[in-house]
């Protein structure tokens, strides 16, 4: 009798064991996503007054180079970002 008792009791904590585990990765993907925005935010804005005084020199080939550059970094960055958030959703 006192096994009966027990086997309801093991899969109840199986079940909120499993629960805790997939919390536990929802909040360390969420920790991380949070991370990446925040350090794309940062690099934005301290890139920010860079990009403006690249904008505004002269054409150049190598000016236009360093511009393309940032422009590339940004999108992948932003694209890292959307592949994570769609991660996330999934």
């Amino acid at each position: 009798m006192d096994t009966m008792a027990t086997k309801p009791n093991d899969v109840r904590l199986t079940i909120l064991m499993r629960l805790r585990e997939e919390l536990h990765v929802k909040i360390a993907f969420a920790e991380q996503l949070l991370n990446l925005i925040h350090r794309f935010t940062h690099r934005v804005s301290s890139c920010r007054p860079e990009i403006i005084k690249v904008g505004s020199l002269p054409d150049h080939p190598i000016i236009d180079c360093g511009l393309q550059t940032v422009e590339m970094m940004t999108r992948a960055d932003m694209r890292n970002d959307n592949n994570l958030m769609l991660a996330r959703n999934k």
